[in-house]
């Protein structure tokens, strides 16, 4: 099996191929099941950051929206839909540190233009949950209505750094108390949940 590819420099790009961006993204999915029916909390008056500043590739995503609705992928179910979501991203190129857009404010956001195996994996998420709810068009903040639900504690983003999920084990915690996804993992052969850790980001 081939290791992990080294991180790269900030800002750096580089292509993905279609098998690496899979296993990467599909990765993070690994004992869980997104839940169905879990849409968008509602969303905040005022995102603590403007749009132009979160979202890069307004095009794509009309392009691909169009493309989802013109076959219907709506009614496929969630599974599948992510992988046709998926492999829109083929010829993206990996980028780091596409969540860091700003120095004091932290604010739901998505790149369609450049992903990394985290981004990869919950804009293909988003993508699936958004289709399923039907309206007359869609936009670049139904996205991240969705993206803000997973990401975040509650599903709630005010603009503090820390209420961003920066564990994916507490990812997967978190969602699955909310019923934003189904842990399966506790259903496997041989599997015990380990109590008593507590692991708390900025810990000093």
């Amino acid at each position: 099996m081939k290791s992990f590819p080294n991180l790269f420099p900030a800002g750096a790009v580089r292509p993905l191929g279609r098998r690496t961006m899979m296993i990467f993204g599909f990765a993070m999915m690994m004992g869980t099941l997104p839940a169905e029916d879990k849409v968008a909390a509602e969303r905040p008056r005022e995102r603590p950051l403007p749009l132009n500043q979160t979202f890069v590739g307004e095009k794509k995503f009309d392009v691909i929206v169009k493309k989802a609705l013109a076959e219907n992928w709506r009614a496929l179910p969630i599974s599948e839909r992510m992988v046709k979501f998926a492999r829109e991203f083929h010829h993206v190129p990996y980028k780091s540190f596409t969540l860091e857009i700003d120095d004091h404010v932290e604010s739901p956001s998505a790149n369609l233009e450049g992903l990394d195996c985290w981004t990869f994996f919950e804009i293909c998420l988003g993508f699936s949950r958004m289709i399923a709810i039907e309206k007359p068009s869609y936009t670049a903040d139904d996205l991240l209505d969705q993206i803000q639900l997973t990401r975040y504690r509650g599903g709630h983003c005010s603009g503090d750094y820390l209420e961003r999920i920066h564990y994916l084990a507490e990812w997967y915690f978190e969602n699955d108390a909310r019923g934003t996804i189904d842990d399966i993992t506790r259903t496997f052969p041989g599997i015990e949940r380990i109590e008593g850790r507590k692991i708390q980001e900025m810990t000093v």
